[in-house]
């Protein structure tokens, strides 16, 4: 396979990445009503080869929730990106348990000089960062919080869920489109059944 082709193997299974947390089963049930936290680290490879690693970490009681997510290229993945990615969303919980943003930071090692912190300031319906700001529809999240949303939907049922979600490397709103497929057992040490999402497709929103 061309580096090409291998770099876009490496981007795909970065998205994938990005949903494994809401995967295990138990995990809409926890965001709904539980409290505490919990972290998970992941390895990624490619062939025999370890590309990447994936640490995140969920904090939350009835009202409030901080989700952390750090990105860290491994091995041959330094062969396409040496970027350290951190991800960070703190904000409410609703009575009926929707986790509703108030900040997020994304910070990408390797474009220190872009915005990182942005903040959700939903009596102006807006998204401030640096001297800029978005309008912010109803319901909308980041990159991190959508995963409640997510979640909570697959597990009622949805067969496609439509999320506004708010991309910190693009810094726009986007309309992310998912699909459910049939559940899947993947054989690892936690034996863990899981939900088949497809990566989402990402027409802009705003």
């Amino acid at each position: 396979m061309s580096l090409a082709g291998i770099n876009a193997r490496w981007r795909a299974l970065l998205s994938v990445l990005s949903l494994l947390l809401l995967l295990p089963a138990g995990f809409s049930v926890w965001a709904d009503t539980g409290s505490g936290g919990w972290s998970a680290t992941y390895s990624v490879h490619y062939g025999r080869s370890r590309i990447g690693e994936l640490y995140r970490e969920v904090q939350r009681d009835q009202e409030q929730y901080r989700f952390f997510s750090r990105l860290t290229p491994k091995g041959m993945g330094l062969v396409f990106s040496g970027d350290h990615i951190e991800q960070t969303s703190t904000g409410n919980i609703d009575k009926e348990g929707h986790w509703r943003p108030s900040h997020y930071r994304y910070l990408n090692s390797g474009k220190p000089d872009k915005p990182s912190d942005f903040r959700f300031d939903w009596d102006a319906m807006e998204i401030a960062f640096s001297e800029e700001s978005i309008p912010v529809a109803a319901g909308a999240h980041d990159e991190l919080s959508q995963l409640s949303e997510l979640a909570r939907r697959v597990t009622e049922g949805a067969q496609e869920v439509t999320l506004p979600v708010f991309n910190g490397s693009k810094r726009r709103i986007y309309e992310y489109r998912y699909e459910v497929g049939e559940p899947v057992t993947l054989e690892v040490p936690l034996n863990l059944s899981l939900i088949h999402i497809s990566e989402p497709t990402r027409p802009l929103y705003i």
